[in-house]
């Protein structure tokens, strides 16, 4: 801020047309954040009353930089959107390429039914009978969030079967 008061007559031309240039640009965003600016009649005021009240130009250069605040704020929210939503897309991207959404084969799908009846007979020698088939296949759904055994995807099935080995060997 020391080169806003720089005395730029003994300058170089062109160092003193950089000075010149900068010590406008401050008094131009000076005046913008801390003058009274243009004039704007204030309802039930008058002017005597807005000319000497210093508290009252300081409360409009807050306002303006809580109002310049905001509005870089607000862009800045703008460009983290639309950079997340890049993001998402590129991932949606990724995963449709990684991720096949087939489903399970007839064969994986009676691999699993025969680990769930497995799993639900380990769970009911273990608590002292029961039937617990319903039991193993509600937890299948929830952990893998389909809505039938068959409905898994080829992505998920290895990640079923060892889900429910290891239910098997814990409950035997």
């Amino acid at each position: 801020m020391w080169l806003a008061l720089v005395p730029t007559k003994r300058l170089k031309a062109e160092k003193q047309e950089r000075i010149v240039d900068y010590q406008r640009k401050a008094a131009d965003t000076l005046d913008r954040l801390f003058g009274v600016g243009p004039h704007v009649p204030v309802e039930g005021t008058t002017t005597a009353v807005v000319e000497a009240a210093p508290a009252y130009a300081e409360g409009l250069a807050i306002a303006r930089m809580a109002t310049e605040q905001a509005q870089q704020a607000l862009q800045k929210a703008e460009e983290a959107s639309a950079h997340a939503l890049t993001i998402e897309t590129r991932l949606m991207a990724l995963e449709a390429r990684f991720m096949p959404r087939e489903q399970v084969s007839e064969e994986q799908a009676e691999r699993i039914s025969d680990l769930v009846k497995q799993a639900a007979i380990a769970l009911s020698a273990k608590l002292g009978g029961g039937n617990y088939f319903g039991t193993v296949y509600g937890q299948l759904y929830r952990t893998f969030g389909v809505t039938s055994y068959k409905l898994l995807t080829m992505a998920q099935y290895p990640k079923a079967v060892a889900w429910l080995e290891k239910m098997i060997k814990e409950n035997r």
